[in-house]
């Protein structure tokens, strides 16, 4: 359960070795111990190059869980050339919600 007695300003997720049972409702509930302009980066095996079969997480997959859950892709870096590595701030009620063509 998450506490509210000490809020975050950033998180560092590696998704393959934390297995979250619904990633959505997990970061929603994340939101209450962030602090304004708390930054979460997620860094994660492409699909295709887990050590692991079923241990990847393609890039659009974890950007629509991110808004679904209320968080907006802030930068998105290149330099793990298996890996994700993607970083979030969380969307403010007045900001325009992005939706990616699939």
């Amino acid at each position: 359960m998450i506490q509210n007695n000490n809020p975050l300003v950033k998180i560092l997720i590696n998704r393959k070795s934390i297995q979250f049972k619904n990633r959505i409702i997990y970061f929603k509930n994340l939101k209450k111990v962030l602090k304004p302009m708390a930054r979460i980066a997620i860094i994660d095996y492409l699909p295709q190059h887990a050590p692991i079969s079923g241990h990847g997480t393609s890039t659009v997959l974890i950007i629509d869980e991110m808004r679904k859950a209320g968080y907006f892709l802030q930068k998105q870096y290149d330099i793990l050339p298996r890996q994700n590595y993607l970083i979030f701030l969380e969307r403010q009620k007045a900001e325009p919600l992005l939706i990616l063509p699939f």
